[in-house]
């Protein structure tokens, strides 16, 4: 959004970047694409920054774009729904820090103008039941799942599979659907089959963030509902100690108790096979100079990165 802000250093070495693949894809009729993209760079130089200094993610007002531009899209098969307009919003500054002053401990060195939006219109949407779907290994139980329900929404159901840049946009997405489902997938951006066929959505909206994009071709893209879903798992040598993922990649049994880097996100295929997650997101692969060696080195899953489960 702010290439002018990188250092000199930093060298663009293509014009091409997953995000402009992905959205070249809405040239299939059968795909749709929403392009958040476009009118947040129309917006870029109204003068509201959208994204934080101190923070990977955007303010309300940039999340406010992008919420607008995907109702934009959506109202095209659904008429009846209409992005909340801006001017039904009031924006305000306030000093506030981010998450990576908050990594870096410097909070009170670097404070920030944030814009914010106050609403002008009374908000209907509310807590509803959650149907305890089972978290993730990486995500709390909090942040998997979420149910709102608005008796004053239109009479649609909606799902949204998110990641973190969805939470500044729920509060306008609340005020749209009667009922509204939003699952963090451990940024796998799955179309749930499970989900699917619980909540029985009228819209599907699947929101992703581009360096995590390549996500989608690493894990399969749709979870069939009898599949089951990924854990966090220990692996324990015959010496009795746990597999480490070590800086440099490689796996060693030396660790007598299990902790973030001794644990693995196990993940489930068709045909018994399975593929594990290290800490370092990076995949387990056997293929090191023809060795047999396990390493965590790859970056995607193919076949030297998954494993048979035999049952003894």
């Amino acid at each position: 959004m702010y290439p002018e802000h990188l250092p000199r250093q930093i060298i663009q070495t293509s014009d091409v970047f997953r995000y402009d693949q992905i959205a070249s894809l809405n040239n299939d009729s059968t795909i749709n694409i929403i392009d958040t993209r476009k009118n947040l760079l129309k917006h870029k130089k109204d003068g509201w920054e959208l994204y934080q200094h101190t923070d990977d993610h955007w303010n309300e007002l940039g999340a406010y774009y992008g919420y607008q531009e995907i109702m934009n899209k959506v109202s095209k098969d659904f008429p009846e729904l209409k992005p909340i307009p801006l001017d039904m919003l009031d924006i305000k500054i306030e000093q506030r820090y981010g998450n990576m002053a908050t990594m870096l401990n410097v909070e009170k060195e670097h404070p920030e103008p944030y814009v914010r939006l106050i609403e002008k219109y009374k908000t209907y949407g509310h807590d509803g039941v959650k149907k305890g779907y089972k978290t993730l290994p990486l995500i709390s139980e909090y942040e998997y799942e979420l149910q709102i329900e608005n008796d004053n929404g239109k009479k649609l159901k909606c799902l949204i599979i998110r990641d973190s840049f969805t939470v500044l946009m729920i509060r306008f997405f609340q005020e749209q659907f009667a009922k509204l489902t939003i699952v963090h997938d451990q940024w796998m951006y799955r179309m749930r089959e499970d989900l699917v066929l619980k909540e029985k959505p009228d819209i599907i909206l699947n929101i992703a963030l581009e360096t995590r994009i390549k996500n989608i071709i690493d894990f399969p893209f749709t979870l069939n509902a009898n599949q089951a879903l990924e854990q966090s798992v220990n692996i324990q040598a015959a010496n009795g100690k746990y597999w480490c993922t070590e800086l440099n990649h490689n796996i060693d049994a030396n660790k007598e108790k299990p902790f973030s880097w001794e644990t693995f996100t196990f993940i489930q295929y068709e045909n018994n096979e399975c593929a594990f997650l290290a800490y370092n997101y990076f995949f387990l692969s056997s293929e090191v100079n023809g060795t047999g060696e396990v390493t965590a080195s790859s970056e995607m899953v193919n076949s030297w990165e998954k494993f048979k489960i035999i049952k003894v």
